[in-house]
């Protein structure tokens, strides 16, 4: 939630998708405001809910399947197809959840994958990887990771099956390009 809020600050934006309206957190509260201050509309979406930009670009929201969670576990998981390509988006989910993803046989193969929890070693299960089997795995973490992430075996999981790892911490702002062909990227540093 705290780099939707710092998003707002710079970037235009018309709706917000959210997993839970009723999060009584802190920080879902200052994300209400920031929404009513920049005319940002909040939308809750869950599992089913299909989202066009146009013929060839779709977002489906895999997870979770009902407003009632909380905490990590709330954090959307969409499917971005656009064209050819592919990218499957985890937020902080649990290998539970993923487990759970699994088991309701939705297709999660992606061209790439962000990693769930910053690439915390209590997400990104192994099985979770080999179904989205992406190409390109990205690591969204800060200069300072409280819990060591992202952790090194998983890491070296998506190395050994030659998935090009990228880590923010290492390599600064991602940004990755697609013509709905292929997937293009650039890093910061």
């Amino acid at each position: 939630i705290k780099g939707i809020i710092e998003i707002l600050d710079y970037v235009k934006t018309g709706k917000i998708y959210v997993s839970n309206k009723n999060d009584e957190s802190d920080l879902y509260k200052i994300l209400c405001e920031k929404a009513r201050m920049t005319n940002t509309e909040i939308v809750e979406i869950c599992s089913g809910a299909r989202i066009k930009f146009r013929d060839d670009i779709i977002i489906d929201c895999i997870y979770p399947y009902s407003s009632d969670m909380t905490g990590n576990d709330a954090s959307l998981v969409l499917k971005v197809v656009f064209d050819n390509t592919s990218f499957l988006f985890t937020g902080d989910i649990s290998a539970e959840c993923e487990k759970e993803i699994i088991d309701s046989g939705e297709n999660i193969k992606a061209d790439v994958l962000k990693l769930s929890h910053h690439g915390s070693k209590y997400s990104n299960s192994g099985e979770f990887i080999e179904k989205v089997n992406p190409k390109l795995a990205i690591v969204s973490a800060g200069s300072f990771a409280m819990y060591g992430q992202p952790a090194k075996e998983i890491v070296n999981k998506l190395e050994n099956e030659n998935v090009t790892v990228l880590n923010t911490r290492e390599k600064g702002a991602v940004e990755i390009y697609s013509d709905g062909k292929g997937i293009y990227y650039k890093t910061m540093k």
